[in-house]
């Protein structure tokens, strides 16, 4: 885990490097200048100021498009949101390659092409001469107090298929589960389903008169979508919007009972781009089989079959698909079960 910290007589910036990217959001006055003024002087001989950071720092100038990335390893280059670089076509491949931690001033996360997550973005806490960094966007971590009428997941691949496996058992027919198609239109031409769907598919059931909604997204790659998200939980104030915002579902898994691998962004250093692909990763080596695709047996509700292909040694017993339901999700199961259970009370 870097620190950055540059002392001078006057000023001081210290903080920690959490992950591969770290996103500095704020308008003018946030320091942003006089950090890249510090940065830029280490190349003097007679630089004031006092470098106390680990790794070197590189401020990567705002007219070079094609700045060599492959010249520098283990570094840490300082970037501003007009910088070429990041406009570049070629600009998803270079920073994914890259060996090195990036700190992105900007006023706006307009990085879709970066898997920048909620946990990244910061702002700048300035405290006398002292600059830290506070996050900037909150995790909701919702307590799941009513039952939804629908459910909405990012995308159709693992978490939807967890979701959807996990309510099967309880044969509720009232309660809707579908990825983020976005809009009307959207959801009839394309049935495309994405991160960046998620706030006009919510939208778009509380037009349709849905007031229990619960959002499922990964939020080690949702920074570029949670403004608008945000800015709909604040336009309906008496909708009950709920979220469960893990990091994502492969670390919810190895968060789990069944492996009791609790991963942090930390351990991703700049190897991974999220903790979402440095989990999925560390899940493979464990279980060959996964793809985000189609859940491996294990995953689901009908596990270890004898014809199972993992390759990992695998204890059957402690690998059972009740250890997946904890967290967030042993509330959905709390109430769902609670609400079998006034169903059969009413027949008799």
């Amino acid at each position: 885990m870097p620190l950055v910290h540059l002392k001078t007589k006057r000023l001081e910036y210290k903080f920690d490097l959490l992950g591969k990217y770290t996103i500095i959001k704020g308008d003018s006055g946030i320091g942003k200048t006089t950090f890249y003024d510090l940065v830029e002087s280490l190349n003097m001989s007679t630089s004031p100021v006092q470098n106390l950071t680990g790794l070197r720092l590189v401020r990567v100038p705002r007219d070079m498009e094609n700045f060599p990335f492959e010249d520098y390893e283990e570094c840490i280059l300082v970037l501003d949101e007009d910088c070429l670089v990041l406009h570049s076509k070629a600009a998803m491949s270079k920073f994914k390659n890259s060996k090195n931690y990036f700190i992105i001033f900007t006023r706006k996360i307009n990085l879709a092409f970066l898997p920048i997550g909620v946990d990244s973005v910061f702002k700048m806490k300035t405290s006398g001469k002292f600059h830290t960094l506070e996050k900037y966007y909150p995790r909701f971590h919702s307590d799941i107090k009513k039952l939804p009428e629908i459910i909405i997941t990012e995308d159709i691949k693992s978490s939807y298929l967890f979701m959807k496996d996990f309510l099967s058992v309880y044969n509720n027919k009232d309660i809707i589960i579908e990825p983020a198609y976005g809009s009307n239109i959207e959801r009839v031409l394309c049935k495309e389903a994405s991160a960046s769907k998620i706030t006009k598919s919510v939208q778009y059931w509380i037009e349709n008169g849905k007031t229990q909604i619960l959002v499922c997204y990964d939020a080690s790659a949702f920074a570029s979508y949670i403004e608008p998200f945000i800015a709909v939980l604040e336009r309906y104030p008496n909708v009950n919007i709920m979220v469960v915002d893990w990091d994502s579902f492969e670390s919810y898994i190895l968060s789990s009972p069944m492996f009791e691998m609790p991963c942090f962004l930390q351990d991703t250093t700049f190897n991974f781009e999220s903790l979402e692909q440095y989990c999925t990763y560390k899940l493979i080596e464990m279980l060959p089989q996964y793809n985000k695709s189609t859940l491996c047996l294990c995953l689901l509700r009908k596990r270890c079959s004898n014809t199972c292909k993992n390759k990992a040694n695998c204890d059957k017993k402690k690998k059972s698909y009740e250890t997946l339901i904890y967290d967030q999700i042993q509330q959905l199961q709390s109430r769902l079960e609670n609400t079998n259970e006034r169903k059969k009370e009413d027949k008799k």
